[in-house]
């Protein structure tokens, strides 16, 4: 099962609201006027390429659709904006656990790659890791941009280098 089923799967599923985290965020409710003003915003800022009924979706057919419409065309964006976000997440979670396996175990730096490759084909890794990621996405999503900067910004890093003796050289 890849991302876009799981989600497929989570937004046909409906969630009943005692099965809520009392630590999770609440999510705020948009109305369809909102919904309509984002999608109008996407199809016009051409970034998000927008389908509905096989057609690609412009600020002139938003302001058309039904509010059933708009829904529809929502939630296909929104499964494919999270679907992307999971996925982003999930890599950054093998890079930071190849990184950390390099400094337990007697994993060259350089294999980290080859080791993350691996990870990403084995059928259970990747399903539960997706699994895990669809549910810190929809519950803490707005919490999880610094991590996901944080991660990919570690992996530049040169940690066992003295920037401070460099910068003393420098000076001198």
């Amino acid at each position: 099962m890849d991302c876009n089923e799981l989600l497929a799967q989570l937004l046909e599923e409906e969630r009943p609201a005692d099965t809520a985290s009392p630590s999770a965020a609440p999510i705020p409710i948009e109305t369809s006027r909102d919904k309509r003003a984002r999608l109008a915003a996407l199809a016009a800022g051409g970034q998000a390429k927008l389908t509905f009924k096989g057609h690609l979706v412009n600020t002139e057919r938003v302001d058309a659709m039904t509010d059933t419409e708009v829904e529809q065309v929502y939630a296909s964006y929104e499964a494919r904006l999270g679907a992307m976000m999971t996925k982003s997440l999930g890599a950054s979670l093998l890079r930071l656990y190849a990184s950390a396996a390099s400094i337990l175990l007697p994993l060259p730096p350089e294999r980290q790659l080859t080791l993350m490759a691996d990870l990403e084909k084995d059928p259970f890794v990747s399903t539960t890791l997706t699994s895990a990621c669809c549910e810190l996405y929809f519950r803490y999503g707005m919490f999880l941009a610094p991590l996901t900067a944080a991660l990919p910004t570690a992996k530049h890093c040169e940690w066992g280098h003295n920037h401070v003796e460099e910068f003393g050289t420098r000076q001198q």
